[in-house]
């Protein structure tokens, strides 16, 4: 898989679990964030996860849509019945 907006628009409401067993993440968002040096420029993506289950900043594996990656997300706190964690790509 290529890291690359397009990509992950196209996985936007896709569950992932994180690791073998861990708790599942809903890829909620994937949206640009601007020009960088980055080829296709930089972008955001937002999961939700269970609010009983928090995830520390960190890098995780995650198994979902046909997909497997790892990716450093950080926790940016609770809306809704959800916990949300952040990937930035830049």
């Amino acid at each position: 898989m290529e890291f690359t907006l397009s990509e992950f628009e196209k996985l936007v409401g896709t569950d992932f679990v994180v690791g073998d067993d861990g708790p599942v993440l809903t890829l909620a968002e994937a949206e640009a964030d601007g020009q960088t040096g980055r080829e296709g420029g930089a972008f955001t993506l937002l999961f939700h996860g269970p609010m009983d289950v928090q995830l520390a900043q960190g890098t995780f594996a995650l198994k979902g849509g046909g997909q497997e990656m790892s990716l450093f997300l950080v926790p940016v706190g609770p809306r809704g019945e959800h916990l949300r964690y952040e990937a930035v790509f830049n």
